[in-house]
């Protein structure tokens, strides 16, 4: 038996690894203090309070993009300045 393989067609991405979603419900359960900082550089501090993720695959031009989607709420989640 073989298998053929479309060349042509787009690399599906693999699989979202879900330690950062384990990361942030131990941090909330336990009520860890944590630092988020953003792609665009901008850094926050504080203790979660909620977390929730929620994984997701979006059809592109390309093909299908599987993507993680973060809900957070926290207390005392204050803007710091960010470090590269």
């Amino acid at each position: 038996m073989s298998t053929s393989h479309d060349h042509n067609s787009p690399a599906r991405t693999p699989p979202l690894r879900r330690t950062l979603r384990d990361s942030l419900i131990e941090a909330e359960q336990l009520r860890y203090p944590v630092r988020l900082r953003t792609v665009g550089g901008r850094s926050f501090t504080g203790v979660l309070t909620e977390v929730g993720v929620d994984f997701a695959e979006i059809q592109t031009g390309g093909g299908p993009v599987d993507v993680a989607l973060f809900y957070i709420e926290s207390v005392g989640l204050y803007e710091g300045a960010g470090q590269s």
